[in-house]
């Protein structure tokens, strides 16, 4: 099929794209597989993750992949991202699976859908790639969607230094009392940064126009009926290992009931040594802690007290390693994360 343009989209042209959000055709899903189609993604939460620092958003849908058993189900067509071909992201060494640069996984209960992007973009191209992204969105009617990415570390303030390590932008949608499909009050575990201006999105966040700004902005540009429910969440990171990172955001996303928590995902699990290695416990930091601190803002922490606090203050996640991690743990650059740390 024919690759859609990249060519750069001007500023004069944005709040006119943001209105053709309510397109309902599109081409860029392919089906691996005669009996997938688009209509069986309809309805689901969708994970995109962020060229960014650290590449967490990646690491993270990798998690996904892995410990929920997702199934590549096809592929998206776009030419802004640049050609990449690998093998065996998900199984093991030598068996000749091979990875491209867009794909798309679905759990078998079709209520979670990832895209994993494993190609930067091509310069000039993140207006053009999340506007088509949106309108796919649109046309597909996920639930909600869940932009994952790293943040510059060094770009903290003072304020930044102690505190939750994640930060969170729920669309407009989102904030609306009405919207139950993320509840604000269970992220007590980010900070959820309210921009001083309608229009302005936190360069903390992210690079002004990366992709996960242009996710934003087009979507608060479109009229109210057409936005959808979009949270953007970074973890601040540093170049380097950061599988850490990625374990921390991955849990955090179940502990705020974004994500199920199966019984093969439950940290009490017992399992035998050879299992063991293929897996990593991870315990989300307790809520008190966080309500406790004078540095989270309060539109940060849950109105209500630990004991009514509606995360899981004793949560543990087991998740499964990715087979293409091995050579990490090999290393010894893989440290388990300390408990309770974000």
């Amino acid at each position: 099929s024919t690759p859609t343009s990249n060519t750069s989209m001007t500023s004069s042209s944005s709040t006119a794209l943001a209105a053709t959000v309510t397109a309902t055709s599109s081409t860029l899903f392919v089906s691996d597989r005669s009996s997938f189609t688009e209509k069986d993604l309809s309805g689901s939460t969708l994970i995109l993750p962020t060229i960014s620092i650290g590449n967490v958003g990646q690491l993270v849908v990798d998690l996904l992949v892995s410990t929920y058993s997702l199934e590549r189900v096809g592929y998206l067509d776009h030419g802004s991202a640049l050609s990449v071909i690998g093998n065996d992201a998900y199984t093991a060494k030598g068996t000749g699976v091979l990875s491209i640069n867009l794909e798309v996984y679905q759990s078998a209960d079709r209520t979670l859908t990832c895209v994993q992007l494993r190609a930067p973009l091509r310069k000039n191209s993140n207006e053009v790639f999340a506007h088509d992204l949106l309108v796919w969105a649109k046309q597909i009617q996920f639930s909600r969607i869940l932009v994952i990415g790293g943040s510059d570390a060094a770009m903290r303030s003072d304020s930044y230094l102690q505190g939750p390590q994640l930060v969170c932008l729920p669309s407009s949608v989102l904030m609306c009392p009405e919207n139950d499909r993320v509840q604000l009050q269970r992220f007590v575990h980010a900070r959820v940064l309210i921009p001083k201006m309608t229009d302005e999105f936190p360069s903390l966040l992210a690079p002004e126009r990366s992709f996960m700004y242009w996710i934003w902005k087009l979507n608060h540009l479109a009229a109210k009926e057409a936005q959808l429910p979009v949270l953007l969440l970074s973890k601040f990171c540093a170049e380097g290992n950061n599988v850490v990172d990625a374990l921390h955001t991955a849990s955090a996303l179940v502990s705020y009931g974004c994500l199920p928590m199966t019984e093969t995902m439950s940290g009490d699990q017992q399992a035998s040594p050879k299992e063991s290695a293929a897996y990593c416990v991870e315990r989300p930091v307790d809520a008190a802690s966080i309500a406790e601190d004078p540095v989270v803002p309060a539109a940060a922490v849950s109105p209500g007290t630990p004991e009514t606090s509606t995360v899981d203050q004793s949560l543990t996640v087991r998740w499964r390693i990715p087979s293409s991690w091995e050579e990490l743990m090999e290393e010894n650059a893989f440290l388990p994360p300390p408990a309770g740390i974000f």
